[in-house]
């Protein structure tokens, strides 16, 4: 199987007089295995739908390995589609669900027909041809010892795999797939996250990946793009989408933990101050205006401020909370400059002894300048010139 490039520009969907799209641009490498990440509502699903030919834009262009597919239907497109509830019809065996896309396409109205389908001219070889793919995918799928079952005597994941043999078996060189895995539990996830992505690097053909799952589209994918409101904020790597977010909504939605984010106010030098710090950092463009800083829990540290001469930023906090992850420990604290503010930090288990010590008692926390983020009142990320880095493995847990 051969991957193919998609291409969307300028992508509009509106439902009457409401929008759901606004003007999506995007390309997708051929044999990639893309995200399209977002909260509910954001109109992930809906551009899915529209590069499978199930609903039609209202403005824009697709194009699927160079042709444009804007007056093609769906089975003309030369893609696959896995939809959220499976779709599998139940009265059917597995074989006839995996079965049906071929039979559909290949065989006549009168060689379907069951028992005298058989007898008509070319009936045989075809079936023949459909039975070996059928059983090459269960096989590759190791599905094959379902084949006699039906949908209703399958456990979730056993559906899924259907799904999935039903979709691959025409040879598609798209393949789109809507929240495939929500149904599942934890650990069935797990699992099918894995198979998915060695079922990408078997096939070769371009994926085309919907979730509001973050950890799914950071495993899983060549590249993210995340979407709210209707609008595509970022493209990028998982780690670009991570410690590099272009606006601060992108920022929010990603992470384990949601990210600290403190408002502040830059001087006549674009300096901004953190509790009423000034930060080594300077923000040209922001001079005299609101800025939004942000950091992540697991970046700030708790320990000495001062390290090789670089005196850090820092504030003192109160433990208000201590949440005991097993693998590692959240700490939400109450700056002693804001009391009703709340600052989350992410330390390692191996910690646990130490932070367990400290009760609601004071401590301190070290702000490293170089894993902050900066956001414009619009919440655009702003670059900063900044002071000298401090080594973080240099900083020691302590007061």
């Amino acid at each position: 199987m051969q991957g193919a490039a998609v291409s969307l520009r300028g992508i509009r969907k509106q439902f009457g007089s409401t929008p759901v799209l606004t003007s999506v641009d995007l390309e997708v490498e051929a044999g990639e295995f893309l995200t399209l990440l977002g909260p509910s509502g954001c109109g992930k699903s809906t551009l899915l739908r529209l590069i499978a030919g199930f609903e039609a834009q209202s403005a824009g262009t697709i194009e699927i390995a160079g042709h444009c597919v804007d007056d093609l239907g769906p089975k003309d497109r030369g893609l696959s589609m896995v939809f959220q509830n499976y779709a599998l019809y139940p009265h059917m065996t597995v074989f006839e669900n995996i079965a049906m896309p071929l039979v559909m396409r290949r065989l006549s109205f009168a060689q379907r027909f069951p028992g005298l389908g058989g007898l008509c001219p070319g009936a045989r070889p075809l079936r023949r041809e459909i039975d070996g793919k059928v059983w090459a995918v269960a096989g590759m799928l190791e599905i094959d010892a379902l084949l006699a079952r039906r949908p209703g005597q399958l456990s979730g994941g056993q559906r899924q795999r259907v799904a999935l043999a039903r979709a691959i078996v025409p040879e598609p060189s798209l393949f789109l797939m809507d929240e495939p895995l929500s149904n599942l539990d934890a650990r069935l996830r797990l699992q099918m996250r894995h198979e998915l992505t060695e079922l990408h690097r078997k096939l070769g053909i371009t994926f085309v990946y919907v979730t509001h799952d973050q950890v799914e589209a950071m495993t899983m994918s060549a590249r993210v793009a995340v979407m709210m409101d209707g609008a595509l904020l970022q493209v990028g790597t998982p780690s670009e989408i991570y410690a590099r977010p272009v606006d601060l909504r992108v920022a929010r939605f990603i992470g384990s933990h949601p990210i600290n984010v403190f408002e502040a106010r830059a001087d006549s030098k674009g300096v901004p101050s953190l509790f009423g710090q000034p930060l080594p950092v300077a923000l040209g463009s922001s001079a005299g205006a609101p800025v939004s800083i942000a950091i992540r829990p697991e970046d700030l540290l708790l320990g000495c401020p001062q390290t090789a001469g670089y005196e850090a930023p820092f504030f003192d906090a109160r433990v208000a909370r201590l949440e005991d992850h097993g693998s590692d420990l959240i700490l939400h604290l109450q700056p002693e400059a804001a009391p009703s503010s709340s600052v989350t930090v992410r330390v390692e288990a191996s910690q646990r002894d130490r932070i367990a010590g400290l009760g609601e008692g004071a401590c301190r926390v070290v702000a490293p300048v170089e894993r902050m983020l900066f956001f414009d009142p619009e919440g655009r990320r702003i670059e900063g010139v900044a002071g000298p880095v401090l080594p973080l493995a240099a900083v020691g847990l302590g007061a």
